[in-house]
């Protein structure tokens, strides 16, 4: 990148434009996404549906900060998971264009925990036995496991929202409720809103996600929000 460029563009989808806003964010230039991959979750945010949204945006000038969030260090612009989350979102978007998005989550959610055994974790000091675990930078609506949509890129919360398996039929109620897009009036789902988690994993080293991309599995998760650390072309 040369030293006297103005600003940076990525073309692609939501992983490749966090990877991009790390270099925004070390080299301080605004960032320019044009949507380009298949779900464009952080482009629609800034509601940039297309190109031509995206050139406009940056001849205009028309720019705003916004949060990023990072596990273990990685950046990730929309969401992070653990466990069976980032399987259970990749069956759910899979389905939802065929049958529907809450008949889509309902299948999604059974495939994955069906035959799955609970994570035993500890986040910030509580212990938990959850099945899945969803992160969002900001908050998310609706509540539950499938959230699509963010009234804010600038909150200041990572937007923490956990299936519970420490409730009797769980698994049950959660998949029934799923179906008809109820989960956040039940009892199985745990939220907690922060600006920074610590997660230690007593099941094993587990898998994690964002922004589409899965890594691990490690055993020590930490979680942090960057408050307005991206200048993004809106």
């Amino acid at each position: 990148i040369s030293d006297h460029a103005r600003a940076l563009g990525v073309a692609g989808g939501d992983g490749t434009a966090a990877t991009v806003a790390q270099i925004a964010i070390d080299r301080d230039l605004p960032l320019a996404v044009f949507p380009a991959g298949t779900l464009n979750h952080f482009a629609r945010a800034l509601s940039l549906e297309t190109y031509a949204d995206t050139a406009r945006a940056v001849v205009a000038g028309s720019a705003g900060t916004v949060d990023v969030g990072r596990i273990n260090g990685c950046l990730f612009l929309n969401t992070a998971g653990l466990g069976g989350y980032p399987e259970m979102v990749r069956l759910r978007e899979r389905l939802e264009h065929r049958i529907g998005k809450w008949p889509a989550a309902a299948v999604a959610l059974f495939r994955t925990l069906r035959g799955t055994k609970p994570l035993d974790l500890v986040i910030n000091g509580k212990r938990r036995s959850v099945w899945a675990i969803f992160i969002g930078n900001g908050e998310y609506r609706p509540r539950g496991l499938t959230p699509s949509n963010r009234s804010s890129l600038a909150d200041g919360v990572l937007d923490v929202q956990s299936l519970r398996a420490d409730r009797r039929l769980g698994r049950t109620t959660a998949i029934a409720a799923s179906l008809f897009g109820t989960v956040e009036r039940t009892r199985v789902l745990g939220a907690i809103q922060a600006d920074h988690l610590v997660i230690e994993s007593h099941t094993g080293p587990i898998l994690t996600a964002h922004d589409g991309e899965v890594t691990g599995p490690v055993d020590h998760i930490d979680l942090d929000l960057d408050p307005l650390a991206l200048t993004i072309y809106r």
